[in-house]
């Protein structure tokens, strides 16, 4: 019985509404039956039972219980204010069917001061019933024991909201309020909590609001070394839902998985931008769009975007025309392979900066596709280089990755080559700053673990890690993006073609944020659904996957003028000898040999071994 009430208890709410409307009509029979047997007796029943008169009596009242929103109610949390409601309800629907009736039913009227009675009385007493009941076989179904942290307005409120957790009682900062009372529950110290395990607590729920990084920050590190779910207000009726995703929760901010602050007080600013023609490649994508963004906060003549998805392109040409009406925005489909079509977009905008972003980045699809990657991410990004070199572009930025270095998939051979030609291209050309920026993973992008979990969270698991042990660099797309606008500036002061290597902070154990993401959804690691516990399954490394990335290839790092930002000193090879290795992988290409293009990729890219 408890297993199908709780069953019902976990239906959406359109069937519920449903199961309640089938019930009135239940009492409406129910109440019309006993009038009757009242009047007369149970073998007159018989006789004055009309199909007519409970067509009618349906009918109407479903029409006026729907008008006024009685099956809007959330039903679980209904209260004597709810008897006002029912009343009126049904005095219109009895003065109706009284009405009808001496016109055209002809049933004793008397049955018609009766039944309105009895159903007021079963309707009501039904909606009365339903908190009374679910509150009855909440207490038999195991709930989780929680505590409300802040014994104001709203932790009261909170706490009769709480209709699937067992408060055990409240904890608050203000002195004054320890030792009282807040409905029938003690109000404690902070110190209180510590104690969490004999109590059983697993929930805290915060029922302040929270108006800054800084305080939310605060809040989770009091709880840090308590192995407790923390959760911030959410709506009260997704709350009192049992064993369900909070979808009103308070949203996740990703800074708060990787326990880093947003960057402020950059050196760059809109001087730098204003008036100029700019390119981003691979504008769609995450890091791409994010830079198209955060340009055109500026004054900035012509912001050319290209990319060859028609789907990601036509997202951030809505954003960015929505925006800044004022810039003239140009997304183009163009791919970087195409040399022919960015060569007419040299020509026609003089561009001052050149951010390429663009590259295919997912590792286990491009060890599939290694042809096409090759062409994308490599002949794209000598193709830039080449152009930008005949047209005379002043600044000239490569976006890279770590996986770069010692690379042991296709994706980060692929961009150790555009490095190479990049920088062997500054030594080639003096009047160009030419800049390569490596930075880690960034969180939230698209492809990466945390779109992936927050999927798998929301269809209640399993979370899927490769490898208990992997671990990744990472950063918010929109600080890994004020670092490449900065780096863009401030090298300037340096040697043209140098690496620029972004401060990712320490690697985060990928299984610890999977715990921790868990953990802020309202869930807890581990196999048993019905208790609220999401599981985390270990995979195995994908293909070209490394336990652990690196950032450089040698330890001569160097500070710059911005703390955040490293230069690295890598040795740069002739522009010449880069151009015949190309031209040398165009011909392998050409003949589509795939294992000639890993022994081509094996023989030119230091560390490059391919694993799995």
């Amino acid at each position: 019985m408890e297993i199908f009430i709780k069953k019902i208890l976990n239906l959406d709410r359109i069937f519920k509404q449903v199961l309640v409307y089938l019930i009135d009509i239940t009492l409406f029979v129910f109440s019309s039956i006993i009038a009757i047997i009242l009047r007369f007796d149970i073998y007159m029943m018989i006789k004055f039972l009309d199909f007519t008169y409970f067509f009618f009596g349906i009918v109407l009242f479903t029409i006026i219980f729907l008008s006024i929103g009685l099956y809007r109610t959330i039903f679980r949390f209904s209260n004597l204010n709810i008897l006002k409601i029912i009343f009126f309800a049904i005095l219109i629907h009895g003065l109706l069917l009284f009405f009808i009736n001496k016109f055209y039913l002809k049933l004793p009227q008397s049955i018609f001061i009766i039944q309105p009675i009895i159903f007021f009385i079963c309707v009501s007493a039904f909606r009365l019933y339903i908190p009374i009941f679910i509150s009855f076989i909440s207490k038999k179904i195991t709930v989780p024991s929680a505590v409300i942290y802040g014994a104001g307005i709203n932790g009261n409120n909170l706490f009769n909201n709480l209709k699937n957790f067992s408060i055990k009682y409240f904890i608050d900062d203000n002195l004054l309020m320890i030792g009282k009372n807040i409905s029938n529950k003690k109000i404690y110290a902070f110190e209180k909590i510590k104690n969490y395990k004999e109590d059983n607590i697993t929930h805290v729920f915060v029922s302040f609001k929270i108006r800054s990084f800084e305080q939310k920050r605060l809040i989770l590190d009091k709880f840090k070394d308590l192995d407790i779910v923390i959760r911030f207000i959410p709506e009260f009726e997704s709350l009192a839902q049992p064993l369900v995703l909070f979808d009103k929760l308070l949203e996740i901010n990703f800074e708060d998985l990787i326990n880093k602050h947003s960057l402020q007080n950059m050196n760059y600013s809109s001087k730098n931008f204003d008036g100029l023609n700019i390119l981003v490649t691979g504008g769609g994508g995450s890091i791409g769009s994010e830079l198209c963004e955060q340009l055109s906060d500026f004054k900035i003549k012509n912001l050319v975007i290209i990319d060859n998805s028609e789907y990601n392109l036509y997202n951030i040409n809505s954003i960015l025309s929505n925006k800044n009406e004022k810039i003239n925005i140009h997304p183009l489909l163009i791919s970087v392979d195409n040399y022919e079509s960015l060569e007419l977009l040299y020509k026609k905008f003089n561009f001052d900066y050149v951010f390429h972003a663009a590259a295919y980045k997912h590792v286990p699809l491009i060890e599939k596709n290694i042809i096409s990657s090759l062409r994308n991410n490599i002949i794209g990004s000598y193709n830039l280089a080449i152009l930008s070199k005949k047209y005379h572009v002043k600044n000239l930025l490569l976006v890279s990755t770590d996986k770069a270095v010692n690379p042991t998939n296709i994706m980060g051979a692929t961009k150790r080559i555009s490095e190479k030609i990049f920088s062997s291209l500054a030594d080639e050309i003096k009047d160009m700053n030419i800049s390569i920026v490596r930075f880690g993973n960034v969180i939230n992008s698209n492809g990466s673990v945390v779109p992936l979990f927050n999927k798998q969270i929301r269809n209640r698991g399993p979370v899927t890690v490769t490898h208990p042990e992997v671990t990744r660099y990472l950063m918010t797309i929109p600080d890994a993006v004020k670092l490449i606008l900065e780096t863009s500036i401030i090298s300037k002061k340096y040697k043209s073609g140098l690496i620029y290597m972004l401060d990712m902070g320490k690697p985060i154990k990928i299984v610890d944020l999977a715990k921790k993401m868990i953990n802020m959804y309202g869930f807890k690691v581990g196999k048993n659904i019905n208790a609220g516990e999401i599981e985390i399954k270990y995979i195995g490394l994908r293909e070209g996957e490394k336990l652990h990335e690196e950032l450089y290839l040698t330890d001569k790092i160097k500070k710059t003028y911005n703390d955040k930002i490293f230069l690295v000193d890598e040795v740069s090879e002739n522009f010449e000898f880069i151009e015949n290795k190309i031209n040398e992988l165009k011909n392998l290409i050409q003949k589509n040999n795939s294992d000639s293009i890993i022994n081509f990729l094996i023989d030119n890219v230091e560390g490059y071994k391919k694993i799995n």
